[in-house]
């Protein structure tokens, strides 16, 4: 689609790119009075919502009340893809049958904590595969986060966490990890 806006910069084409949406313009006009320029701007969604909203995604903490919390959210966001764990020890069985997109993990779990599930998870891996973890952990040291990027993690939140900013995250992941396979597909 073609709109046309009112940018109070100047200069020559731009393009301006937040999320899944970019938007691509020129100046076709310059009033005389103004440093105001009249640009047409393509508005593109590089990722469908119908895309990302149909993606898996795997919840494991052992406190039952993140995982309901986070469900909800998933829920109000319009996933309709999520398997949620409270049980770490079934975590690896469930990674590896269910396939998921992202991964949404705690770190201090009883028994199998995140740590070694990051590892576990990496070693299942698929060469090639963009499969991003983002953990959501009470624990926010220095060392947890080194530690948790290292094994594999892409983002890291503290708890408590701001769901907004939960949602963002996971849909920015999920968006990144379908550019990722649109990449790989169009160098075959």
């Amino acid at each position: 689609t073609t709109e046309t806006i009112l940018i109070g910069e100047t200069g020559p084409a731009k393009a301006l790119c937040s999320g899944s949406r970019c938007l691509r313009g020129a100046p076709v006009q310059q009033p005389e009075t103004t440093d105001t320029w009249i640009w047409e701007i393509e508005v593109t969604d590089f990722v469908a919502a119908e895309d990302l909203l149909s993606r898996r995604i795997l919840v494991i903490d052992d406190e039952e009340a993140n995982v309901l919390l986070l469900q909800t959210l998933l829920e109000r966001e319009g996933y309709q893809n999520t398997l949620c764990l409270t049980d770490p020890g079934e975590a690896l069985e469930a990674f590896v049958r269910f396939d998921p997109h992202i991964v949404l993990l705690d770190l201090m779990m009883p028994g199998t904590d995140g740590y070694q599930l990051l590892e576990a998870f990496r070693r299942q891996g698929q060469q090639g595969v963009f499969r991003p973890v983002l953990v959501l952990t009470a624990d926010t040291t220095v060392n947890a986060r080194r530690r948790a990027l290292a094994l594999g993690a892409r983002d890291f939140v503290g708890k408590p966490f701001d769901i907004v900013e939960i949602a963002l995250r996971i849909a920015n992941l999920l968006e990144m990890q379908i550019l990722y396979e649109r990449l790989s597909a169009a160098r075959t």
